[in-house]
């Protein structure tokens, strides 16, 4: 499971850069850029490593689109459209929710098994979820949280998204022996040129001038680096040993470390309630993984 906690501490390294990423795109053109380059870097990769591996890009082609549309393109899109719309409570309590709706996809379009642990788990790392997002606080704001329908019904659809597709491409990875770096590298491609295509219909989708186009290339290639190869890289890998809810709630430890990594950084204070939180993420995450670890046998 430490593998899950490298992939989130690696990924959080990312906040700072996206920040500064998007003052001079939009979200829609900054992801299809990164999934685009990214996804090609993956396939080139393959390329030179081993080419037995294109053999499989046809089979694999109609899956991958699949999970291009619902994880990158169709998540994403929705997402950025409703935070535009919502209020950031709103926002955060479905945000915070996206492992429920992985937990509750998975046994109804899976047949995966849905213990008593996992649920007590899952309430565990969900308010840990609660308790980042919201400052330390718990019901107060949430009772206060201004709900539009409309806003709240895409944002749901877009996790929902989000969900599907991490649990196609699990289905694919373990039941088909499929190559994560195919899976992700064909994805993120097919990806790529959805969004980037959609950002035809965009007033403004770049704002990039001769000034500032060196630090806008160096810092989106040290993203695509970090969170798209490496860290994806790494989800290909734990979606053969973990199921998607364990690692979907292992993303609380993200704004974990990203306080940490301000703490550093920006010499920003720690907030009292980040040791409350972690270790209510902690013990979830341990109810969970208690439950699906099966140890192994010793044949005498």
């Amino acid at each position: 499971m430490l593998l899950i906690f490298l992939m989130y501490a690696i990924s959080a390294t990312t906040f700072l850069l996206g920040k500064q990423l998007l003052l001079y795109s939009s979200p829609l053109f900054l992801v299809g850029l990164r999934t685009g380059i990214a996804g090609l870097l993956l396939l080139l990769m393959v390329l030179c490593t081993n080419k037995q591996l294109l053999l499989k890009f046809r089979k694999f082609l109609l899956p991958c689109a699949a999970i291009a549309f619902y994880s990158f393109y169709l998540s994403n899109t929705l997402k950025f459209w409703a935070l535009q719309h919502i209020s950031a409570i709103n926002a955060m309590l479905i945000s915070v929710s996206e492992p429920l709706f992985a937990m509750i996809l998975a046994y109804c379009m899976f047949h995966e098994q849905m213990s008593l642990k996992k649920l007590i788990g899952l309430i565990c790392c969900m308010s840990s979820g609660f308790m980042l997002a919201n400052n330390g606080l718990f019901l107060s704001n949430i009772c206060r949280a201004d709900f539009s329908f409309v806003s709240t019904i895409i944002l749901c659809v877009a996790t929902c998204a989000s969900a599907y597709g991490a649990l196609l491409m699990r289905k694919i990875i373990r039941d088909a022996d499929a190559p994560p770096i195919i899976i992700n590298g064909l994805s993120m491609a097919i990806a790529g040129i959805f969004a980037l295509s959609s950002c035809y219909f965009e007033p403004v989708s770049c704002t990039v001038t001769s000034e500032t186009i060196m630090p806008f290339a160096g810092n989106l290639m040290l993203m695509i680096v970090l969170s798209n190869i490496i860290a994806y890289s790494l989800y290909g890998q734990l979606l053969k040993q973990y199921s998607v809810l364990l690692i979907s709630c292992g993303s609380f430890v993200k704004p974990i470390f990203t306080i940490f990594y301000k703490a550093i950084w920006l010499h920003e204070l720690i907030p009292w309630y980040t040791s409350y939180a972690g270790f209510l993420l902690l013990f979830g995450l341990a109810i969970i993984y208690s439950d699906e670890y099966v140890p192994a046998t010793v044949i005498i």
